[in-house]
Formats: C-alpha cells, sequence, structure tokens
C-alpha cells in the first residue's frame, strides 16, 4: 500500500476532491490510501488545477508522500 496527502497551493484549508487518475478518490488535507507503488495522475476539483503525474513509492501512513497541486493564474 501507499499513501498520500493532497493539499492545492497556498490554500492549506481547502477541502475538494482528489482526483487519482481522473477519478474521486477522496479529499484534499486527509491521508488517502492507494492499492501499491507507481506512476498515477493526481489533481483536485478545483478551479485550474494542474494536473500532476507522480511516481508513488515507499511511503507508510507515518511518512505519506505530499503532493501539493498548483492552480493556473488568470490574466
Amino acid at each position: 500500500m501507499e499513501y498520500i496527502i493532497v493539499e492545492i497551493k497556498d490554500k492549506p484549508n481547502v477541502d475538494t476532491d482528489v482526483l487519482i487518475n481522473r477519478q474521486p478518490n477522496g479529499r484534499t488535507g486527509v491521508l488517502l490510501m492507494l492499492g501499491g507503488p507507481g506512476w498515477i495522475f493526481v489533481s483536485a476539483d478545483w478551479p485550474r488545477a494542474i494536473e500532476q503525474r507522480v511516481n508513488v513509492k515507499n511511503t507508510t501512513p507515518q511518512h505519506p508522500m505530499n503532493i501539493t497541486i498548483e492552480c493556473e493564474l488568470t490574466s
């Protein structure tokens, strides 16, 4: 099992859906458990959130991978 915590950059208190491989899978700011190691797409259901491809491996509940989702700037 692998573990991640996802947050929106500069908005640590936002509570929204986390998207793993473009499917809802948990909430921001809480520990999420994944099936196993490997590459995944991570994003959040938040305006202009930028999807990331990350390699999740060697995590534990006590030492999860922290992923910060950035959002595109508006002009």
